[in-house]
């Protein structure tokens, strides 16, 4: 007997879940494939401000051992082995629309992507309509708690226990310093990157806008 069940709401859905796996059935094959492998790594997120995160790459993904000595070859793999976007969404109880602002890919900024979603226990199963894939082929992508023991064509997601992690504390005017050798940086070559950002309003406005400030050398 199934255990899914439909959201209880949108409160329901708020937090963060980790991906146990990823699969795609081919429609007219009725073929399920692994194109991240059994286990990839990934987290989704749906925060009360509206706003929803969705990152996921490919299991024992190759890890570059310089980025400045980076290949044409090398970056197509890293591009080809990951899936990450963001934006706003919508939650009717059975259907989540993300808005897409920002995409890896820029075929999907700009777009509405559904997405149905059910529990199963205390997991949350996703699943997309058939649409056609990078090959053409039309698929569908779906996830659930239950990894490979779930229905064909089903992933997993697994939720976070909110009373672990207290909400953080706000700071002002923070600046963070290292040494040059972060993400991008040149070791041979003196570098300053600067970051902006600005706290989104919450829909309800209660919470007041803030920036910070990061600053690595």
């Amino acid at each position: 007997m199934s255990s899914r069940r439909p959201l209880e709401g949108v409160e329901e859905l708020y937090g963060t879940w980790k991906l146990v796996s990823w699969t795609r059935h081919l429609v007219d094959a009725g073929e399920t494939l692994e194109p991240f492998g059994e286990a990839p790594t990934g987290f989704l997120s749906y925060g009360r401000e509206g706003r929803v995160f969705f990152m996921m790459t490919k299991q024992d993904r190759t890890r570059p051992s310089d980025l400045t000595q980076l290949t044409d070859t090398d970056r197509a793999e890293l591009y080809n082995t990951i899936v990450a976007y963001g934006g706003t969404f919508t939650f009717d109880g059975q259907r989540a629309i993300h808005n897409v602002d920002i995409a890896w890919n820029e075929v999907w900024s700009g777009t509405a992507q559904v997405r149905n979603l059910v529990m199963d226990g205390q997991n949350l199963v996703m699943s997309t309509n058939p649409q056609a894939g990078i090959d053409g082929r039309h698929s569908t992508g779906c996830s659930s708690g239950k990894g490979l023991d779930s229905a064909p064509g089903w992933g997993g997601v697994v939720p976070r226990d909110a009373s672990r992690y207290p909400p953080p504390r706000r700071r002002r005017g923070l600046v963070k310093r290292g040494t040059g050798t972060g993400h991008g940086a040149v070791p041979t070559r003196p570098s300053s990157d600067r970051l902006r950002i600005r706290r989104l309003p919450a829909r309800d406005r209660s919470q007041r806008r803030e920036t910070c400030e990061c600053a690595i050398r």
